[in-house]
């Protein structure tokens, strides 16, 4: 049964404690709070998609997707939800895979590594995009660069911890090591999803940059 306590208990604990957080998660052995919180960030942002659809809004920049600009946020709104299911995946695959001989069980990564994509998800993108679209009736590109990194790091951050409380390594150079090997595959998989978010962090940061250059 699902318990919203508990989920919120797992959410929170993500942001303030995920040593301890994780660890009660990986104990807890369910992935249903997992598929819940990555399920309900698909969710939100699909939503906030289509409302941006709805007033016309057309991406600033050019994509990565071959959907005409019009039609490009209903296009996300349709299939963010299964997208973000399959990074999820993904992510969790790869991370169990460099985690080394004493990974463990793939059902502990899978739980684990659903809140430490998803809460910097929302943190990081929906709730900044939520507002630029509230305040300034689209998503400004510029900022996404920049919230967007920050959110790279938290999730790299997020999942050496998640790996860590799965394996109990032997020194902390073992752990480092793993860690990093993990995290080189990260920022790969991580960018698959930046191309999704409106504008990209790559062509934000190329924009911030012409801007820069040309007020020097």
């Amino acid at each position: 049964m699902l318990s919203l306590r508990k989920l919120w208990a797992h959410s929170w604990g993500t942001i303030v404690h995920p040593t301890r957080t994780f660890e009660a998660i990986v104990a807890d052995g369910s992935l249903v709070y997992s598929t819940v919180v990555m399920v309900l960030f698909g969710l939100l942002y699909s939503l906030l998609c289509l409302l941006i659809y709805m007033r016309g809004q057309t991406p600033s920049l050019p994509t990565l997707i071959t959907v005409p600009p019009e039609k490009f946020y209903l296009g996300e709104a349709i299939y963010f939800i299964p997208f973000t299911l399959q990074f999820w995946v993904l992510f969790s695959a790869l991370c169990h895979l460099f985690a080394g001989r004493k990974r463990g069980n793939f059902d502990a990564t899978f739980a684990v590594m659903g809140f430490s994509n998803a809460i910097p998800n929302i943190v990081m993108f929906w709730i900044p995009d939520f507002i630029s679209f509230v305040t300034f009736g689209e998503i400004l590109t510029v900022p996404v660069a920049i919230y967007g990194s920050l959110w790279l790091i938290w999730l790299v951050w997020l999942s050496g911890i998640g790996s860590r409380s799965r394996i109990r390594y032997r020194s902390g150079k073992a752990y480092l090591l793993r860690s990093l090997r993990s995290c080189c595959i990260s920022p790969l998989v991580s960018s698959s999803f930046a191309s999704s978010v409106p504008g990209g962090l790559i062509a934000s940061w190329a924009r911030y940059l012409r801007q820069t250059t040309r007020r020097i």
